[in-house]
C-alpha cells in the first residue's frame, strides 16, 4: 500500500533534515513532496494526493491555523492527518491545533525516532480506515 508525505516547512534545511529523517525511519515511504508555504500546499493538494501532512508550525503566507482549516473543510483533503512541527511547547497552542483537527504534534529537534513512533501511529490510522 502506497503511502506519501506532504513536507510543509518554510525553511529548505527543516525540510531536508525532515526528509532524511523520514528516509531514515521508514523506507518504505512511497514519496515526500516538499512546499514552503500554506498557499502553496493548498494548491499542491488539488492535484497530488497524500496520506499525511507533517507541518511546520510558523509557516509564511498563510498561517497554519489557515491552512488546517481550509484543509479539514475540504471534503478532498478532510481526511488527511496533518502533525505539527515545531520547537514551541506551549501547551495551549499545541492544545488549540489538536481541537481544530490536527493528529499529531512532534517537537523540535526532528529525529529518525520520533518520525518513525508518528508514522506507525498514522499509518494504523489510516489503514484502519481503509479497512
Amino acid at each position: 500500500m502506497s503511502f506519501n508525505i506532504l513536507i510543509v516547512d518554510d525553511s529548505f534545511v527543516s525540510r531536508a533534515v525532515l526528509r532524511k529523517s523520514i528516509e531514515m525511519a521508514d523506507p518504505s515511504v512511497d514519496t515526500i513532496f516538499e512546499v514552503s508555504n500554506g498557499r502553496q500546499a493548498l494548491k499542491f493538494l488539488e492535484s497530488h494526493p497524500v496520506d499525511m501532512i507533517l507541518d511546520d508550525l510558523n509557516i509564511p503566507e498563510m498561517n497554519e491555523q489557515e491552512m488546517i482549516c481550509q484543509i479539514l473543510m475540504r471534503p478532498d483533503t478532510a481526511h488527511i492527518p496533518i502533525v505539527i512541527i515545531s520547537a514551541e511547547t506551549g501547551e495551549q497552542r499545541v492544545n488549540a491545533l489538536r481541537s481544530r483537527g490536527i493528529c499529531h504534534y512532534i517537537q523540535k529537534p526532528i529525529n529518525p525516532e520520533k518520525i518513525k513512533i508518528v508514522l506507525s501511529k498514522v499509518r494504523n490510522l489510516c489503514w484502519a480506515d481503509k479497512k
